[in-house]
């Protein structure tokens, strides 16, 4: 089988035809794609397909991944000034329109999942694996995705949902602390304000406002934000590479409440089969995840405690597990 697939944001499309043959899989080629220097998608798969010179007759399913809710096979993208329907994508392919799909980015990790090596994810927690009960991802990057994964007869389900939005539960000083001060800025604080990029900005801004033995915030820091760079990013940078004691205060509440969040996610679910932490964060923090703050918060559920312990859960190292899972659903258009 032949498929294309593509994991579509805000920013950049990632485009990737590759050949699948039992448990083997070819790239026959790859390429990412700027999304402001194109009038439309189509215009980037017409592009793509060129730079590939590869017969587009040779393809028999094709699915994208992209960033948002798609309704009634369409997607109109927040950031970008063009959307995509099935329809459209399936003439630009001349294929049958039931073997094109776009599915939400955040359901296609669910797919890639079973496409990742043993060195694409870090385990945390070993733990005897139940077949039978269901996978849940939890994933903290542009926002906060959860999801869920069933199998049944060889056959991947996978269920998104909108998890992220739920209410924040502070369980220490510093939590009470920072949901006090966002609870002034916003009607309704949820974990997505917290447990995310931008959430890492609003932990920042708290501790900036209630600063340590009168710590001053770094200048540097301060003069790097202000240049419009990505805030989430410099204040990692800060706080993994320079010390900085501010960044470092932000980056372990994140790491406390994104443990906190797993584990609830896996009160919730009983993920047996493995609770899988997604997500661009999490590569960039492994160091710090892998130090033991993100596994206590996960393990401190009271009475339940002990059951965390029998949860594996991994950290998905491999940021191209999306285009991966596109891939996989495509692979399951062939077959039906």
């Amino acid at each position: 089988m032949i498929v294309l697939s593509g994991d579509v944001g805000g920013t950049n499309t990632r485009l990737q035809i590759t050949e699948h043959q039992n448990a083997t899989v070819k790239v026959l080629f790859t390429k990412k794609y700027l999304a402001v220097e194109f009038k439309s998608l189509s215009d980037i798969i017409n592009q793509f397909l060129k730079e590939s010179q590869f017969d587009k007759k040779r393809v028999e399913a094709a699915c994208l991944a992209v960033a948002g809710p798609v309704k009634d096979g369409a997607i109109e993208f927040t950031n970008l000034p063009w959307g995509i329907t099935e329809t459209e994508l399936a003439k630009v392919l001349t294929l049958p329109a039931d073997k094109v799909k776009l599915i939400n980015d955040f359901a296609s990790i669910g797919y890639g999942l079973s496409a990742l090596d043993k060195t694409d994810v870090v385990c945390l927690q070993k733990a005897e694996i139940d077949k039978t009960a269901p996978i849940a991802m939890v994933g903290a990057g542009t926002g906060l995705g959860m999801g869920l994964v069933t199998k049944h007869k060889a056959q991947t389900f996978v269920y998104p949902s909108e998890g992220g939005h739920q209410d924040f539960a502070p369980v220490d000083e510093e939590q009470i602390g920072l949901f006090e001060f966002l609870k002034r800025r916003l009607h309704r604080v949820s974990i997505e304000r917290i447990c995310c990029g931008p959430g890492l900005v609003n932990i920042y801004k708290y501790v900036v406002a209630n600063p340590l033995y009168n710590q001053p915030e770094s200048p540097e820091l301060k003069r790097d934000i202000h240049k419009g760079l990505d805030p989430a990013k410099l204040i990692t940078h800060y706080a993994i590479d320079k010390g900085d004691p501010m960044a470092l205060r932000a980056v372990d509440i994140f790491i406390r409440v994104y443990g906190a969040v797993a584990g609830n996610m896996a009160l919730a679910t009983l993920p047996k089969q493995g609770l899988y932490i997604v997500g661009g964060i999490a590569p960039q923090l492994i160091s710090q995840i892998q130090d033991g703050r993100f596994m206590k918060m996960f393990h401190d559920k009271g009475r339940m405690s002990g059951l965390m312990q029998e949860i594996p859960v991994y950290v998905v190292m491999n940021t191209d597990v999306g285009l991966k899972g596109a891939a996989v659903y495509a692979t399951m258009l062939c077959k039906k």
